[in-house]
């Protein structure tokens, strides 16, 4: 059985883990398991999200294609009118220079699909 000390350092640890990643942008999740995707079909790659429905999409800046992988590294959902949609914030498995917002579809019809 693990001493006080030895369980108060494994506290501390986590904590400046979590710490660090939030500072960095990150969030508790994405430390301990990596999402990985495919979109169903080619989708627009988004500089960002909308922020709302009224609010238009951000520039295109490439494309999300169906045979790439792409690391899910942060979500937004938007309410609209018909219920919410989901975004997606990924970069691609092999280029990690290649990344921007997808959209994810709702829960009833995702745009990716779940890898793994």
């Amino acid at each position: 059985m693990p001493t006080h000390s030895c369980v108060s350092q494994r506290a501390n640890g986590a904590a400046i883990l979590l710490t660090a990643m939030v500072l960095s942008g990150g969030t508790a999740s994405h430390a301990f398991a990596e999402e990985l995707v495919a979109p169903k079909a080619q989708l627009p790659l988004r500089a960002q999200p909308p922020g709302t429905f009224f609010q238009g999409k951000g520039a295109q800046i490439g494309e999300a294609r169906p045979n790439e992988r792409y690391r899910i590294l942060d979500r937004k959902t938007v309410p609209t009118i018909v219920g919410a949609e989901q975004w997606l914030r990924v970069q691609s498995a092999t280029d990690p220079n290649k990344s921007g917002w997808i959209y994810g579809g709702s829960a009833t019809e995702p745009t990716v699909i779940p890898l793994r």
